[in-house]
């Protein structure tokens, strides 16, 4: 303990005579060591670590699928999921969770959380202990409306009420309801199936007053209506095929059980069961990252052994300086292994302190990361902490390995020095000709083929990207501001609340730079949608066939507003009311499918055997609903006003100027006629389309910063490697000058050798590139992974780094004085 005490020091008091070098050293090191970390950390917690929960890999989430394809299902009814916990024989126990967003709080205070409302047994089952309080019971779950009850989530119980220890037992308000509190999760717990972070679970037999629903509703008990998720607890022994197996033959004896026979032969009623490893949960964020992540953690990777190289050099570089040193102490009998040691101490000390400074480093990238998701906001509470104990044993194993890879080589060749002519004459270090592939030389060829495929890998999604902006959304989402307005039921009823939002759009509309108001129940690459099946008029349909077509409820004005242009036709206008005889507009891809080479116009739709006609009064533009990337498929838009009042609408307003300016006064306008609005998500359709490619934007904005951070890794390699020969061969050219080399000839000579380890480097980085590019194909966008404009353009910039790198290195040498060089030596 002693000895390693004493290297620490005198690795310290040596590092600090060469600042310069450990500067850099630990530069290197820190962006190196801190991309890893902070990349790891988010891998760490969304692909790698389980939920906090007992024994995870016992549990199963499941799912369901028609056997059409075009229905399908992740949802289940209550009286569903009851039979599946009675019947079931493979699931100790079976969980049911309704994910919910809810207004907590009243007027200004009202803060928007996710919720789920969840089986009495949600918490047992899940093994997860409350710190305060009880857990959920059968009675609250006994009939609807029995119990209006909640659990806290830690984050939300220390954030909002202070960590009051006496909250159990206090009343707080959900989307206008009273519900009293009854525990507090524990840290870390934010629940299974939401797509945020859970925040408050309350028992499913409160869906209608959470809902804001009118008593009597009753959706929570119609088998027909799917909206649980569920989980199941396997027993011992049992594997998921099993389970999914023994799920799916119980799935249709509920089907034949309950399903009328003239019901039976619709494709919605008759399911199979899926089920899956829920040792993770069903995280939306963890779904939208994980392959940009994985393809993040393999360039940081190389980056890290960019800069491992970068560092060995730069140790080679020292310990060239100190070759007398080394000499001595062997001449005194110390032995190699020591003197290994002794190095191997100061590329340790190094490597920790760079990994130090790269944990400094790590939460700002952390938040860079996050900056390009749309659910990042959300997602904090998933992403808290992110430095825990894993990722400093990371950081920890990650700096250890990074000393010994680049202080291995470097120190083994030091300890190795020829003792004569070290301790003779220390000049002699400086004469002779190094042999052109060196270890040194290596390690430069190694960064330039590694920073060429960061480099091309960042070309690619550049590229990628730049084609996504240009695809045409199908509308204009400039200078137009969403909000999504929730009204409880209630205090509103369908009269009330169709006067509310008509006033609500009369204030919005008198607001400077307004253009116009109108509302949608969804808005294109907004990330939901709804579906409906449908019949056409003349069509032939076999007993119980129906097709089906994603559809939206849209305001008057709705089309002109969102610049969606009409080929034929018109849009919706005020006359369009339940009065009025029913309409829709439907979509180009509607068109071809359903009345090919055909006028739309005046053909007739209906949502159901026994629903109405509705005529065809327009033919849309095709828009892109739910991705970017996607075929555009039949869609049709009903007008609002014919349709069922429904309490929630997406208000869009167009402006003249900037959208985001009018944040402030919409919020104003809305809080003017009910201070208890439950507002949320105000934003733009612009965040929304960028939102929607976040995933692109991410991981192009990365892997181009960690390229250009290779780039300057290997533009400094180079040069420290040219400059480091210009030294050692000083004398030659002062010989070479002297006997009447010109200046050209110098520069020349020293720019070759820079150009040849650059192209033996790039050739290399283009094999690897041919071979690794292909696995990130699954992230590219009308883009070849062997993109010939990519990779033609990436090794032309590295060639104008190598000049960069070169130039004063040479232009040090061309300046070189025959008699100075001379007579140095």
């Amino acid at each position: 303990m002693q000895t390693l005490w004493q290297d620490l020091r005198y690795g310290a008091r040596t590092l600090g005579k060469t600042p310069g070098l450990t500067i850099i050293a630990l530069l290197s090191m820190a962006i190196g060591i801190g991309a890893n970390t902070a990349i790891f950390s988010l891998v760490d917690k969304l692909l790698l670590q389980t939920m906090p929960v007992e024994e995870p890999e016992r549990l199963a989430l499941l799912s369901s699928e028609s056997v059409n394809p075009r229905f399908k299902m992740n949802v289940f009814s209550w009286p569903d999921y009851k039979d599946y916990r009675e019947r079931n024989q493979v699931f100790s126990d079976l969980i049911a969770s309704g994910p919910r967003l809810a207004g907590l709080g009243t007027g200004a205070e009202i803060e928007q959380v996710a919720c789920e409302l969840v089986s009495e047994n949600y918490f047992s089952a899940l093994g997860v202990r409350l710190i305060k309080g009880r857990s959920f019971t059968a009675e609250d779950n006994s009939a609807p409306g029995a119990s209006a009850v909640a659990i806290l989530g830690h984050g939300l119980w220390r954030r909002r009420f202070g960590a009051n220890p006496e909250i159990i037992g206090q009343t707080i308000g959900l989307n206008g309801a009273n519900f009293t509190v009854v525990g507090v999760a524990p840290p870390g717990f934010k629940g299974i199936f939401t797509d945020r972070p859970s925040e408050i679970w309350a028992p499913v037999m409160m869906y209608e007053p959470l809902m804001q629903l009118n008593p009597g509703n009753n959706r929570h008990n119609r088998r027909s209506s799917g909206w649980l998720k569920l989980m199941g607890r396997m027993k011992p022994g049992v594997t998921l095929a099993q389970a999914q197996s023994a799920m799916d033959t119980l799935a249709r004896q509920i089907r034949e059980a309950n399903t009328p026979v003239s019901n039976r032969a619709l494709p919605f009623y008759e399911k199979r069961i899926f089920a899956d490893p829920g040792a993770r949960g069903d995280s939306f964020l963890r779904a939208k990252v994980a392959a940009p992540l994985q393809f993040l953690m393999t360039t940081v990777g190389l980056i890290l052994l960019i800069a491992c190289a970068n560092v060995a050099n730069l140790s080679l570089a020292r310990s060239a300086t100190r070759r007398r040193e080394i000499a001595v102490r062997l001449a005194l009998g110390a032995s190699r292994g020591r003197i290994v040691a002794q190095l191997l101490t100061e590329s340790a000390l190094l490597a920790f302190i760079g990994g130090a400074l790269g944990l400094i480093l790590a939460p700002w990238l952390n938040d860079l990361l996050l900056a390009f998701q749309p659910e990042a906001r959300d997602m904090q509470a998933w992403l808290s902490q992110t430095l825990d104990a894993r990722v400093l044993v990371f950081t920890l194993t990650v700096s250890a390995l990074s000393g010994l890879l680049f202080g291995l080589l470097p120190a083994l060749q030091a300890s190795k020095p020829g003792l004569v002519s070290a301790l003779k004459d220390d000049g002699a270090l400086h004469r002779g000709r190094e042999r052109f592939w060196s270890l040194r030389h290596l390690l430069v060829v190694g960064q330039v083929a590694l920073s060429l495929v960061v480099l091309i890998g960042a070309g690619l999604c550049v590229r990628s990207l730049g084609k996504l902006f240009a695809i045409d959304p199908g509308f204009n989402p400039e200078n137009a501001l969403v909000m999504d307005v929730d009204l409880p039921a209630s205090a509103y009823d369908e009269p009330k609340g169709r006067e509310l939002f008509h006033q609500l759009r009369e204030r919005l509309q008198a607001l400077p730079g307004v253009e116009g108001v109108t509302m949608a129940n969804l808005t294109p690459l907004s990330g939901s949608r709804a579906t409906s099946s449908f019949l056409v008029e003349g069509m032939p349909m076999k007993q119980g066939e129906m097709l089906t077509s994603n559809y939206s409820s849209v305001g008057p004005g709705y089309h002109e507003l969102m610049r969606i242009s009409l080929k034929a036709g018109r849009g919706f206008s005020e006359m369009d009311r339940d009065t009025a005889p029913g309409v829709a507009i439907i979509n180009e891809a509607f068109a071809k499918a359903y009345f090919p080479n055909q006028n739309p116009i005046g053909k007739r739709i209906s949502l159901g055997a026994n629903a109405p006609w509705l005529e065809i009064i327009g033919l849309a533009h095709d828009t892109k609903n739910l991705f970017l990337t996607e075929t555009p498929s039949p869609y049709f838009y009903l007008p609002t006003l014919q349709r069922p009042f429904d309490h929630y609408q997406r208000v869009i307003i167009r402006t003249r100027t900037d959208a985001n300016a009018l944040r402030s006064a919409a919020r104003d306008a809305a809080a003017s006629l009910d201070p208890n609005l439950a507002l949320a998500n105000i934003t733009t359709l612009d965040n929304e389309l960028r939102d929607s490619i976040a995933s692109s934007r991410m991981a192009t904005a990365l892997t181009t910063l960690f390229g250009a951070t290779a780039l300057l890794l290997a533009g400094i390699g180079l040069y420290g490697v040219i400059s480091y020969s210009v030294s050692r061969r000083t004398r030659e050219i002062g010989i070479r000058m002297a006997l009447g080399a010109q200046t050209r000839d110098a520069l020349w000579m020293v720019t070759r050798q820079g150009m040849t380890l650059a192209l033996v480097g790039s050739g290399i980085g283009l094999i690897a590139s041919l071979a690794l590019t292909r696995l990130i194909e699954t992230l590219l966008f009308d883009v070849s992974p062997i993109d010939p404009v990519t990779f033609i353009a990436v090794p032309l910039l590295l060639v104008g780094v190598t000049l960069g790198a070169c130039y004063i290195p040479a232009r040090r040498a061309a300046k070189v004085d025959p008699m100075v060089a001379l007579r140095s030596e």
